[in-house]
Parts: structure tokens; sequence; C-alpha cells
């Protein structure tokens, strides 16, 4: 007799995950001080690998359980994004992918961080991305970078808080 497995995962517990070469040091300051900081300070819940995941964990399945929760995606593509040197973000990016065709109601939003060209990026749906502008120019020089990404997030989800007093 074959089973399969399946678990049912709460709608959504993040309104975003964000992808990114956690080994470039430069690029995760900017992405823990800057854009989480940002997101944060606008009620988005996020989740970020390097910073929520646990030790000891599964890293793949704990990888898949958190893309299922989360809204919508934002990748931070770099130079060495989707290479044989950055394994996790390859196996994020595959999931997350699969997430997204199954549900055409969450976000992918790329960040472009070292202004890539279409041509340099290896992966084909990345490539597309990059080919037909729709992503986010990190440089962006009219300093619209986080209104971009709110105006494509939309609002963050409504938590409750249930110590309101009434």
């Amino acid at each position: 007799m074959n089973q399969k497995s399946t678990k049912i995962y709460p709608l959504h517990k993040y309104d975003v995950f964000i992808s990114f070469d956690d080994d470039d040091t430069e690029l995760r300051f900017c992405v823990m001080k800057t854009l989480a900081s940002y997101l944060q300070g606008a009620c988005y819940q996020t989740f970020i690998p390097c910073r929520k995941g646990k030790i000891g964990e599964v890293r793949e399945e704990a990888m898949i359980n958190n893309i299922n929760v989360c809204k919508d995606y934002i990748f931070i593509l770099c130079d060495k994004y989707h290479t044989d040197d950055t394994f996790w973000t390859t196996i994020e990016w595959k999931y997350i992918w699969y997430n997204f065709k199954q549900n055409k109601e969450r976000q992918i939003i790329i960040i472009n961080y070292h202004q890539l060209e279409s041509s340099e990026v290896r992966e084909n749906k990345l490539k597309a991305f990059v080919r037909v502008g729709t992503d986010i120019d990190f440089a962006n020089r009219k300093h619209h970078l986080f209104q971009d990404i709110h105006d494509r997030l939309g609002s963050p989800m409504l938590t409750l808080d249930l110590n309101v007093q009434t």
C-alpha cells in the first residue's frame, strides 16, 4: 500500500520569505540591517532562513515548511545567487517557484542587487524577470526601493493581538 504524507499548513504565517546569498557578508548586512528593518517597521512578518532557521533541523524539510507558510517571496539577485556556490538558494528557488505556480496570488519580487543583465543570469525563469524589467534595481536612483517593495507586497497581514483590552 502506497501512502502519501500530507501536511496541513496554516494559510500564512509570514508576509514574506527573503532569499539571498547569505554567504555574501555585505549583502547579508544590507538585508538584515536595511531591508528586514524596514519591513518589520512597516509591520511585515518576515522569514529569513539564516536568522530564523533552527539548529539541528533538517534544512530542506524546514525550508519547504517555511516557504509554504509565506504569502510572498523576495529574491535578492546577486552575481552568485543561482550558481554552484550557492546550493541552498538554488533549492529555495525551486520550491518557491513550485509554490508560486500552485498559487498565482503569491508575488515574487526580484531585487537586482548587482544590476545584472539578463544574459548574466543562469536560471531561465529568473532571467525572464530581468529581461522583461520586472526586477527592482537595488541602486534605484530615484530612492523608491522601499516604496516599490511595499507596492508589490501590498498591505501586511493583520495579526490578532489577544492582549487588547476593550
